[in-house]
């Protein structure tokens, strides 16, 4: 139990480090990701002890338990719900058999989300979250516990109660972490802002956020939202987004990106810093002696919740649907429907809401310029915006641009799958970007439920099938589709290795084209172009890094993106105006390179600014051969 003055002395001036991830790291050493990871403090003690002896050697002040999932919902999803109290107590001895060891090292229980709804979208009512998070919060204090981490909280409703349950138990220091993405929203819409300034005056000692999204993300949220911020703040992000390889979540931050951020944290306010998802010893012990001799800011006032702004109407355009459908051609590739010069492609974001009349207005101006077709994602990075297919129709019957739909696996079963494409194909949707989707962030709740029944192999192959008459189970369509079939490639990736062989899959399966991350080096894109060879179309990203945060960003939180070291660089210690103008000169001469490797561009506009278009247009235009002409006005 936490000793009042010993935690006083300890943190009066310093910066405490939390360890790093438990969950991932115990992934990592050959844990199932369908295993209950707190049932190894009964299982596998030698391992979760390991694991703590390590993150304390890297220099972290506290460390939490290995009890995220040790709730009562939880446990009984694995038969464990018996064991609920046995699992805590030796959660909090393992944690502090090894705190014992260091000089100011302190234990938090870790108190992780129910994983089920509170009504009305679920059967928990405010009265059974408030008694499951008093079992188990009950448990960790009767063990010992110096703290305790309430984290990885969706919905302030849900973190209120369990700050209430712990304070009906102890008036040990509670800290209380919310996740969210980052625009600032949890899952379940609350501001982040607003939440904590909520939860700090409900009587939460600390406050602030944890998983979802990497440092940069989070740096900004502070710096936006959180620079005043009088209560003492914790920030603990993920090692950048994750992806999937070999099966395995993987994810690209460095420990030395990390330090980076810690200290801006610190300067920002933050009075604890840690990581989550991701993360490693490794991290830990860079951050530890990046803020080794820095100071905690101390909060001087309280304040209150900022009214939310209100946003302005916008005035609706209403599309009608034509009386005839789409005469449609049988084209297999792009560079069937577009045949001369560089294909040009731009990616617009789809709305939050189904407020689509800013997006028409975007897409017309591009098409103006020339743009052949616009990329419409999917609830891209596993947060929700509107339908790809609704979007793509009323794009294409109000602008009459081709779009590309980008078409997940992650949010829909076989049935969902293949019903929706054949309702694309009626609407006359022809070119589809077959993905497997972005994993859900770990930890984010409330447990939006991934399904992933095929990837985008399996999602080719369906597409294919239906090509050629027939659905998955073989049985024939009335009518063939007419889809042009593409997918993701990461040029980046081992020519010997899985990712490549993934490439031949695909395009032995159907796929025809294929869109690249931001590239920064043609090398990259003349290797992967002798591996899939003349026939299939490539459009390679282009994504100006126009802030070296922004560069930072690519290069350590985006899989598959890697920017060169000379370019970050040269970023580093220059003015904004001076950084932009740098990026834009490195993707002019980066596009010259590329066109005798390409078949045209995957423009990404940094931060929503359409400005950025024209002058990566005029490059493309400059660089292109005079048979690219048609670059000047639209294609019809």
């Amino acid at each position: 139990m936490t000793q009042p003055h010993r935690w006083t002395e300890c943190t009066r001036d310093r910066i405490l480090i939390v360890d790093g991830a438990m969950g991932t790291l115990l992934q990592m050493r050959g844990l199932p990701p369908d295993r209950c990871r707190s049932a190894l403090n009964l299982q596998n003690p030698s391992m979760v002890l390991s694991i703590h002896e390590e993150y304390m050697r890297a220099g972290a002040h506290i460390l939490e338990t290995n009890t995220f999932d040790a709730n009562y919902v939880q446990l009984k999803r694995y038969g464990l719900e018996r064991q609920l109290r046995e699992i805590n107590r030796r959660g909090v001895e393992l944690a502090r058999e090894v705190a014992e060891h260091g000089e100011c090292v302190f234990v938090a229980g870790s108190v992780g989300p129910l994983g089920s709804l509170m009504a009305p979208y679920g059967r928990l009512t405010l009265r059974d979250v408030i008694a499951i998070y008093e079992e188990q919060i009950g448990c960790l204090v009767d063990a010992g516990v110096d703290l305790l981490f309430i984290e990885t909280q969706t919905s302030v409703v849900e973190a209120r109660a369990a700050l209430q349950a712990a304070r009906r138990l102890t008036r040990i220091p509670v800290a209380v972490l919310m996740t969210c993405d980052a625009t600032g929203r949890t899952p379940l819409g609350n501001r982040i802002e607003r939440a904590l300034y909520e939860l700090a005056e409900a009587g939460a000692d600390f406050v602030g956020m944890n998983c979802g999204i990497g440092p940069r993300d989070a740096y900004e949220l502070i710096i936006r939202y959180l620079v005043n911020f009088p209560h003492p703040m914790i920030v603990m992000p993920n090692a950048g987004y994750p992806r999937v390889v070999a099966g395995q979540l993987t994810y690209p931050s460095t420990p030395e990106y990390f330090a980076e951020y810690a200290v801006l944290f610190v300067q920002a306010g933050v009075a604890i810093v840690g990581s989550c998802c991701g993360t490693t010893p490794e991290h830990t012990a860079a951050m530890a002696r990046a803020v080794e001799h820095l100071r905690p800011t101390r909060p001087l006032r309280k304040a209150k919740p900022q009214p939310a702004r209100t946003q302005d109407r916008t005035t609706l355009q209403i599309v009608s649907i034509p009386e005839e459908p789409e005469t449609i051609t049988f084209p297999e590739r792009l560079r069937d429907v577009f045949p001369q010069g560089p294909i040009l492609t731009v990616a617009v974001e789809p709305p939050q809401g189904w407020n689509y009349a800013t997006v028409l207005e975007q897409v017309r101006e591009f098409h103006l310029s020339g743009v052949h077709a616009v990329h419409i994602g999917d609830n891209p990075m596993g947060r929700l915006r509107m339908s790809p297919i609704a979007l793509a129709t009323l794009v294409k019957q109000s602008v009459g641009i081709e779009p590309i739909v980008h078409f997940t696996c992650r949010d829909r079963n076989l049935l969902a799958i293949q019903s929706e494409l054949l309702g694309a194909a009626a609407l006359g949707l022809r070119i589809i970007l077959a993905l497997t989707g972005d994993p859900m962030t770990p930890g984010e709740y409330p447990r939006v439920t991934t399904v992933f029944d095929v990837d985008s192999v399996g999602l080719i192959r369906i597409l294919q099938n239906f090509n050629e008459g027939r659905n998955l189970a073989g049985q024939p369509i009335d009518v063939q589709t007419r889809f042009i079939i593409g997918s993701s490639a990461n040029p980046h990736a081992d020519p010997a290795g899985a990712e490549v062989e993934r490439v031949r899959e695909k395009i032995a399966q159907g796929a025809t084209f294929f869109v690249t991350p931001p590239v920064y080096a043609v090398d990259v894109v003349q290797r992967f172009r002798d591996i899939i060879g003349p026939e299939i179309d490539l459009l390679v990203g282009i994504l100006p890094p126009v802030r070296y945060r922004l560069a930072q960003f690519l290069h350590y939180e985006v899989p598959g993106v890697q920017v060169p070291v000379t370019l970050l660089e040269r970023l580093a210690h220059v003015s904004p105006q001076e950084a932009e103008t740098i990026a834009l000169e490195f993707c002019r001469n980066l596009i010259t390179q590329l066109l005798p490797w390409v078949d045209g561009f995957y423009l990404m506009l940094p931060f929503g600014q359409t400005r950025l278009f024209h002058p990566l247009l005029d490059a493309i235009r400059s660089a292109a051969p005079p048979a690219s002409s048609h670059l000047q006005t639209p294609n019809t």
